[in-house]
């Protein structure tokens, strides 16, 4: 019996240690794709493009905390020990959820906060280099040049 206990106890320890390197997957697949797309997508639309995202991200972490919970040993000694186990198991994938969300919304919060400072500087210098050239401080060269960039 105790040659039982440590086999569940060690394919518990597996399937747990992947159960993580699922999340830290998952966690920077979503991060990467959320910014490499989010750079392209007008700030008025970021709102629902970022839901779509967490809902996705979600969706993945649900399955694989799913994936997880049924792959436990259903046939344990004690059935109402494995049960309330799960159900602890349960809660606790909630409340990790629960502050891992907390942290995306707070990187989704940071991300467009940066960009409406870009979006803001890139207005302030544009119009103090238009100011500039209407009041004849640079030539048409040098602001065609420094409106396409070319500093």
């Amino acid at each position: 019996m105790s040659l039982d206990r440590s086999e569940t106890f060690l394919n518990y320890v597996e399937s747990f240690n992947k159960r993580i390197e699922a999340l830290h997957r998952a966690e920077e697949y979503f991060r990467q794709s959320s910014i490499i797309e989010a750079v392209s997508i007008p700030t008025n639309k970021l709102g629902k493009f970022l839901d779509r995202k967490i809902e996705e991200f979600n969706n993945t972490i649900t399955q694989i905390d799913r994936d997880f919970l049924d792959g436990l040993n259903p046939d344990l000694a004690h059935r109402e020990d494995y049960s309330s186990a799960r159900k602890e198991i349960r809660r606790e994938f909630g409340v990790q959820r629960a502050e891992l969300f907390g942290l995306i919304y707070r990187v989704i919060d940071d991300m467009i906060e940066k960009r409406s400072k870009i979006d803001k500087n890139y207005h302030e210098d544009l119009a103090a280099i238009e100011s500039k050239f209407m009041d004849g401080k640079i030539d048409q060269t040098e602001y065609i040049n420094t409106i396409l960039g070319d500093f």
